[in-house]
């Protein structure tokens, strides 16, 4: 099955991101990573927050802001539009980001804060029956795509629908979510956060563990390694 949006005179596509739509943006996974591991900051230090549970950590001035600062250095990479929204408004938009951590099919490869939210995106290598993951329409390409499934509001720079390099008129052809697994996705995130907030409640230094592993195995070696 083919997705072709309506043409973008049409007034309400024209002016809107579309609920389940996937669009293209210039952000780096460090962005939900941190807006996850942000959550009970206390206080701003001018380069460092000290958190409800006892860390310091340094995140990208992108998440410290609110606006992308440096985001040219990203790759465009896709997101799911998780709430229709004016394409003028204010507050940002809504979305689920979308990376392929360089074909990685396995989720013990990923840091571990990325192995609590991630979830495959069909063709993956992990898919069993009644295993969790979400279908797109058509089916998504490259095979081994992760969702992380932490919806946020974003301010980063989103250039045009995510385009079907499989159809033969790519520059129409685009991905979606139908209803069923827009809202399968919404279920989703809410779960992840709910058993988040029960880890951490249990252990207490998971949140410097996670900022720790991650800051090791992606930013410090090479800011992109993980797109």
């Amino acid at each position: 099955t083919e997705y072709i949006p309506p043409h973008y005179n049409n007034g309400d596509y024209s002016r809107h991101y579309q609920l389940g739509d996937i669009w293209a943006i210039q952000e780096g996974t460090h962005v939900p990573v941190y807006r996850i591991l942000d959550s009970g900051r206390t206080g701003y230090t001018g380069s460092s927050y000290t958190s409800t549970a006892g860390f310091v950590f340094t995140p990208p001035e992108s998440t410290r802001s609110g606006e992308p600062v440096g985001q040219d250095r990203y790759n465009p990479r896709p997101c799911i539009i998780m709430q229709r929204t004016l394409k003028t408004a204010p507050d940002g938009v809504s979305i689920c980001l979308m990376a392929t951590f360089h074909g990685s099919g396995r989720l013990e490869a990923l840091p571990e804060i990325l192995q609590r939210y991630c979830v495959p995106v069909s063709l993956h290598d992990l898919i069993r029956p009644g295993s969790t993951h979400i279908h797109t329409t058509p089916e998504w390409y490259p095979r081994n795509t992760w969702v992380i499934a932490y919806k946020y509001k974003t301010f980063g720079r989103i250039l045009g629908r995510w385009q079907n390099r499989k159809s033969h008129r790519p520059r129409e052809s685009s991905y979606m979510l139908d209803f069923r697994t827009h809202r399968q996705l919404e279920v989703i995130c809410e779960q992840r956060i709910i058993q988040w907030e029960a880890i951490c409640a249990q252990d207490p230094n998971v949140k410097q563990r996670c900022y720790d592993q991650y800051k090791v195995n992606t930013i410090i070696p090479c800011l992109l390694c993980f797109r």
